[in-house]
């Protein structure tokens, strides 16, 4: 034990799953801290495009959970990349597999927006 929050689902069976998304081999963005305690969550998803099962998401509280990782984030630092890591430590492996045609992947990305007054 790494003496941090206790963010664990342990006899949370997930029979059913709750988002559906494009697998990848792992967890991006996580410390050394946060590859001892979640590196080993394989697979993890792609964030950018996933479906969720509203009803599902709800009955088990995924928001509070995926808060509660975040907040506790804030002292442990497990992650260092936004949203993404606190939906693949919540969700783990437990999600259905969509194919890799749901990632789009732009050519050109233009940063510094800018409007008109």
């Amino acid at each position: 034990d790494d003496g941090g929050e206790d963010t664990s689902r342990e006899g949370d069976v997930i029979d059913r799953p709750i988002i559906a998304a494009v697998p990848r081999d792992h967890i991006y963005g996580l410390t050394r801290k946060g590859e001892a305690k979640y590196g080993k969550v394989s697979p993890s998803f792609n964030a950018g495009a996933y479906i969720v099962h509203l009803e599902r998401w709800r009955d088990r509280a995924m928001g509070s959970y995926i808060r509660n990782i975040t907040l506790a984030n804030n002292k442990e630092r497990w992650y260092f990349l936004g949203s993404q890591p606190p939906l693949n430590i919540a969700i783990g492996p437990h999600f259905e597999w969509l194919s890799r045609g749901w990632n789009v992947k732009a050519k050109r990305v233009k940063s510094g927006f800018k409007t008109k007054a």
